[in-house]
């Protein structure tokens, strides 16, 4: 198989390698403080390789990741409250930017239609772990992990919509490309 510029390894991609290992070795040595002070850099390298790779990205990809960047940088200060509750508004955008993705570019709505029990997994765990989380988390952070975490059901909801779909054709293991 031939390798195509969309399958062909990119410096960023490089780069974000090299930066997801410091990141983890800052983690396991110092889980906060300066150590983590690259953790930031980890999305906006991400987007630069999708950019590299694609002329045309999906735009619900890239703002997922800018959100998840700001997310980051809110939670390198995790220990203040505004700073958690910033982190977590940050990472809500990233989930309904993938969420958006999924439903608006692969069909995950169309996908739930004919398989709705995938659905109603996702939602029945969500209220189980809720149900369990909600008692041990101080009450003014209830609804704003409820809400989080629903946006993170519904995400999941949605990848399971798509199945083993991919924007620019199948993925090698579906049954249909075999």
């Amino acid at each position: 198989m031939a390798i195509t510029r969309a399958h062909r390894p990119t410096p960023a991609l490089a780069a974000f390698a090299g930066l997801a290992a410091a990141d983890l070795y800052a983690t396991a040595t110092s889980p906060r403080g300066p150590a983590r002070a690259g953790k930031p850099l980890l999305m906006p390298v991400l987007a630069a390789h999708v950019l590299q790779r694609s002329p045309a990205p999906p735009r619900a990809l890239l703002a997922g990741l800018a959100c998840a960047a700001v997310g980051d940088t809110a939670l390198l200060w995790d220990r203040n409250r505004r700073a958690l509750l910033t982190g977590m508004a940050a990472f809500l955008g990233t989930q309904v930017s993938y969420t958006a993705g999924l439903t608006a570019r692969l069909g995950a709505v169309r996908g739930l239609r004919a398989r709705p029990r995938r659905a109603v997994a996702a939602f029945a765990a969500w209220g189980a772990v809720n149900a369990a989380l909600a008692p041990a988390l101080d009450r003014e952070l209830r609804l704003p992990v409820a809400g989080y975490s629903l946006a993170l059901a519904a995400m999941g909801a949605a990848a399971l919509g798509v199945g083993a779909r991919w924007p620019r054709g199948r993925c090698r293991s579906s049954p249909r490309t075999r």
